[in-house]
C-alpha cells in the first residue's frame, strides 16, 4: 500500500499519517466485527446456519476492506475532482477553438465569392470583418453589413464589376470579325 501512496508522489510524513489512520480505522473494523460476532453468539434465536453465514459475510467484508489498506480516500477524491475540472475545461477550450475554425471557414468561404483589387485588400477586408462579426449557429451575424460598410469606406479595395455585353451586339465595335476564306484541296 506504501508503494502505491509513494507512486501518487505524496511525501513521506503524509503517507505515514495515511498509513497510521488507516491502521485506526481497520483496527475499528476489525473490533466492531468480532463485537457482531460476540452479540450474534449470544442470541439463543440464532440458527448455527445463520451464524456461520454471517460469520463469512464478515471475512468477506474484511477481505473486501484489506484491498483499501492504506488509500486515502480523500486525496484520491481531490485528484478525481481535480482531473473531471481539467476534462471540462479541455472540452470547453475545444468547443472554442473548434468554433472558431468553423467561423473562419465560413468568412473565407464568403469572401472567396467576393472579387478584390489585390491579394493584400483580400487580407485586410478578410482582417477587419474578422474583428466584426460574430459567429452564431452556424453563420456569421453582421457580414452582410460590415461587407456593405466596407465597399463603401474602401471601394478600391474591391474588383469592378464586369458588365455583361449586350446579346445581340457583334463583336468588337460593332464589326463582325473578318471571314477567312479556307481553299478546298480536293
Amino acid at each position: 500500500m506504501r508503494e502505491f501512496l509513494k507512486g501518487l508522489e505524496l511525501d513521506q510524513d503524509t503517507i505515514d499519517t495515511i498509513m497510521a489512520e488507516h491502521g485506526k480505522l481497520v483496527t475499528g473494523f476489525k473490533e466492531t466485527a468480532e463485537t457482531a460476532k460476540t452479540e450474534l453468539a449470544k442470541r439463543a434465536n440464532i440458527s448455527p446456519e445463520d451464524l456461520t453465514a454471517l460469520k463469512t459475510s464478515v471475512t468477506e467484508l474484511q477481505g473486501k476492506l484489506k484491498a483499501f489498506d492504506g488509500v486515502d480516500v480523500e486525496a484520491l477524491t481531490a485528484k478525481l475532482t481535480e482531473a473531471e475540472s481539467k476534462l471540462l475545461e479541455a472540452e470547453t477550450v475545444h468547443g472554442t477553438k473548434l468554433a472558431e475554425l468553423e467561423a473562419d471557414a465560413l468568412l473565407r468561404e464568403s469572401l472567396a465569392q467576393i472579387g478584390f483589387s489585390s491579394g493584400y485588400a483580400k487580407k485586410g477586408i478578410y482582417e477587419d470583418i474578422k474583428s466584426r462579426v460574430k459567429y452564431e449557429g452556424n453563420a456569421l451575424v453582421g457580414f452582410d453589413e460590415a461587407l456593405a460598410e466596407l465597399r463603401e469606406q474602401q471601394p478600391k479595395a474591391f474588383a469592378e464589376e464586369k458588365k455583361p455585353k449586350d446579346e445581340g451586339a457583334p463583336h468588337s465595335g460593332g464589326k463582325e470579325p473578318p471571314k477567312k476564306e479556307i481553299p478546298l484541296l480536293i
